[in-house]
C-alpha cells in the first residue's frame, strides 16, 4: 500500500492526519468561545458532549488520529536521517525564509503534547472521565460536577501557572 510503503505516502497520511487535528482544534476553540459569553450555554454544550456514544468514538477517533501523527512523524524522521547517514547537509545556514516553526516541529509537538496532557488531566478526567465510569457501573465516580464545565474552567484559570502556560501556547 503505498501510504505506508512510499515516502510521498507517508507524508500524505500527515498531512490528512494534521488536519483533521487542526480542524477538531478549531471545532474545540469555537465550543470554549461559547464560555466567554454564556456559562449556560457552555454547561449544556458540556452535557451534549459528555459521555455520549458519538462524543466516546470521537474521542477514540481522535486519539488514533493523533497516535498515527505522532508515528508517522518519527518514522519520517528516522527515513530522512537513514537516508542522509552520516553526511550532513553541507549547506548549514539557513534561509531566511525558512520559518522557525518549520525547523523546530519536534519541540513545538512536545510543547502541544504537554499542553494536551493537561487538558486532559484538568478536563477530560474531570468531566468525560468520570461519566464514563459511572455508565460502566463504577459507584465511587464522582459526577457532581462532570457537566459543569465552568466550575473546571474557574478552577484551571485561577492558578496563575496555568494561565500563563496557556498564553505562551
Amino acid at each position: 500500500m503505498w501510504l505506508i510503503n512510499s515516502s510521498v505516502g507517508r507524508k500524505v497520511v500527515m498531512s490528512v492526519t494534521g488536519t483533521a487535528l487542526i480542524l477538531f482544534v478549531t471545532f474545540h476553540m469555537a465550543m470554549n468561545l461559547v464560555a466567554i459569553f454564556s456559562a449556560d450555554g457552555y454547561n449544556e454544550i458540556c452535557e451534549f458532549l459528555g459521555a455520549n456514544w458519538y462524543a466516546l468514538i470521537a474521542t477514540v477517533g481522535l486519539a488514533a488520529l493523533f497516535i498515527i501523527h505522532i508515528i508517522y512523524a518519527f518514522w519520517l524522521t528516522i527515513q530522512n536521517r537513514t537516508a542522509r547517514g552520516k553526511e550532513h547537509y553541507a549547506v548549514t545556514e539557513k534561509p531566511e525564509t525558512v520559518e522557525w516553526a518549520s525547523q523546530n516541529m519536534l519541540v513545538l509537538g512536545l510543547i502541544i503534547l504537554l499542553g494536551i496532557c493537561l487538558h486532559l488531566i484538568n478536563f477530560w478526567s474531570n468531566m468525560q472521565l468520570p461519566e464514563l465510569m459511572s455508565k460502566m457501573g463504577y459507584a465511587t465516580a464522582d459526577t457532581t460536577f462532570a457537566a459543569d464545565g465552568i466550575h473546571y474552567i474557574r478552577a484551571t484559570f485561577s492558578n496563575v501557572v496555568y494561565v500563563i502556560f496557556i498564553l505562551f501556547g
